[in-house]
């Protein structure tokens, strides 16, 4: 999330609250991606194997493999990098909180 929009989302919040990350926002993008991913590996899964290649497991297992490798890679690398995201807007939030008089230290 950038920076404008944390700054219009804490605008909308009741005051003294820390701003968050929406995590509805991080759920919603998830689902659109990994849909895309599916269509379109399903899609070129179609494509790529012709009946022939059933019967031969050699082909078989490298094609397997590779739409396996294709879809951790890509699902796996977006979602950790949602994680990742959400996880620095809600530290950043954190951080930019001003101390209240209580968690001041004393000199």
């Amino acid at each position: 999330m950038s920076k404008k929009n944390r700054e219009e989302h804490e605008k909308t919040a009741p005051s003294g609250a820390v701003p968050n990350a929406r995590w509805s926002d991080y759920f919603w993008a998830n689902v659109i991606f990994l849909s895309f991913l599916a269509v379109l590996l399903y899609t070129v899964w179609h494509v790529c194997v012709s009946p022939g290649d059933e019967q031969m497991p050699a082909v078989q297992f490298v094609v397997n493999g590779t739409f396996f490798f294709l879809a951790a890679l890509l699902g796996g690398g977006f979602l950790l990098v949602t994680l990742f995201d959400a996880a620095y807007e809600f530290f950043a939030g954190t951080a930019e909180k001003p101390a209240s008089a209580d968690e001041t230290p004393r000199s």
